[in-house]
C-alpha cells in the first residue's frame, strides 16, 4: 500500500472513530437503517457476484470517492466506471466471495461500515484463479429520499501478493 493511501486511510479510521464518540444532537442510527445499510452490502455482493457493475456503480453516489490500493483516487462515478473499465472488471468473475461486515455504526445521514473480504475469482481468458484477503471501510450518506449510498470506498489487502 503506498505510503500517501496508509496515511489517508488512518486518517479517515481516525475521524470515523472521533465521529463514532461524539455525542452531539444527531440521532443515532436506528434499526431500519442499519437494515438498509446493510442492504446497500449485500446488493453490492449480489451484483458483484452476477458480474452486474451497473447495478453495483448505482450503489454509490454521483460524488463519491474510492481510494483502491497503489491507485490514484477515483472522484466520482464517472471516474470508478473508468477505473473499473481500465482494470478490465466486466471480465472479472467471482468464484466465491465471502464479505461479512464486521461493524455499522453512524450518526444522522452518516453511517459507516467495517468489513472484511476474502475471494477466489478468475479473469476472463486467463487459466489462474486469483485469491486474495483485504479489510474495507465504506461511508455511507443518507440520500433525500431516505435511502443510503456509498460515499467513500476504501480497501487494502492483507499483503502485497494479494493485489
Amino acid at each position: 500500500m503506498s505510503m500517501r493511501l496508509g496515511q489517508l486511510t488512518r486518517c479517515v479510521v481516525g475521524f470515523l472513530v472521533l465521529l463514532s464518540g461524539c455525542t452531539s444532537e444527531a440521532a443515532d442510527l436506528s434499526e431500519a437503517d442499519v437494515a438498509a445499510i446493510r442492504a446497500v452490502h449485500e446488493a453490492f455482493e449480489a451484483a458483484a457476484m452476477a458480474g452486474d457493475w451497473d447495478a453495483a456503480l448505482a450503489l454509490y453516489t454521483e460524488d463519491a470517492v474510492q481510494l483502491a490500493p497503489e491507485e490514484p483516487p477515483a472522484l466520482g462515478r464517472a471516474a470508478i466506471v473508468e477505473r473499473w473499465e481500465r482494470i478490465g472488471i466486466r471480465g472479472l468473475t467471482f468464484l466465491e466471495r465471502d464479505h461479512p461486515i464486521q461493524k455499522v455504526d453512524g450518526s444522522g445521514d452518516v453511517a459507516y461500515v467495517w468489513g472484511t473480504i476474502t475471494q477466489r475469482a478468475t479473469w476472463e481468458g486467463q487459466d489462474n484463479v486469483i485469491e486474495n484477503g483485504a479489510e474495507m471501510l465504506q461511508l455511507l450518506r443518507r440520500q433525500p429520499d431516505g435511502s443510503w449510498l456509498v460515499a467513500l470506498d476504501i480497501w487494502h489487502y492483507h499483503s502485497e501478493e494479494d493485489l
